[in-house]
C-alpha cells in the first residue's frame, strides 16, 4: 500500500470542530478566512457513513505551461448520492473532485482530467471527469 502524501499545494491546519490536524490546500478553498480547516470544506468529515476514500490521477493541461500530472491518494469526499447518473456523478465530480486539480498556474485557459484509480466504492473506481476546455 502507498503511503499517502500531501500534493505540493498543501499545508497542515487545525480543523476548528475537533482539533485534528488536517492537509489543507495553500490556496485556501479548504480552508476559511483566518486559515483554519473548516470540517466538511477541508474533506475532513465526522460522519464515516457520508465519506468515500479514493485516489486520483489528474491531468492539469494549460495554454502558457506544460501539462503536469498529479497524484492524490487516500482522499476523503462525501460520498456521491444514489442511483448513480453520468449528470448526478458529473455534479458531485465538480463539487468535490474539482478542488483538486491545479497546480497555481492562474493565467491562460486550462482544462483538467480527474481519473478515480481507486475507489471504497467499486463502480467509482475507472471513472473520468472533464472540467474546464
Amino acid at each position: 500500500m502507498q503511503k499517502e502524501k500531501p500534493t505540493a499545494l498543501q499545508h497542515k491546519v487545525k480543523c476548528k470542530q475537533c482539533g485534528q490536524t488536517v492537509w489543507a490546500k495553500t490556496n485556501g478553498s479548504f480552508t476559511d478566512e483566518t486559515g483554519s480547516a473548516v470540517c466538511g470544506t477541508t474533506h475532513h468529515f465526522h460522519d464515516q457513513a457520508t465519506i468515500v476514500r479514493l485516489s486520483m490521477k489528474i491531468t492539469n493541461r494549460y495554454e502558457l505551461y506544460p501539462t503536469e500530472t498529479t497524484v492524490v491518494f487516500g482522499a476523503f469526499v462525501q460520498k456521491p448520492q444514489r442511483p448513480f447518473t453520468p449528470k448526478s456523478l458529473n455534479e458531485w465530480a465538480l463539487e468535490w473532485l474539482f478542488d483538486f486539480t491545479g497546480v497555481g498556474h492562474e493565467d491562460g485557459d486550462s482544462s483538467y482530467t480527474v481519473k478515480i484509480t481507486y475507489s471504497d466504492i467499486p463502480e467509482l473506481a475507472g471513472t473520468e471527469y472533464e472540467f474546464g476546455g
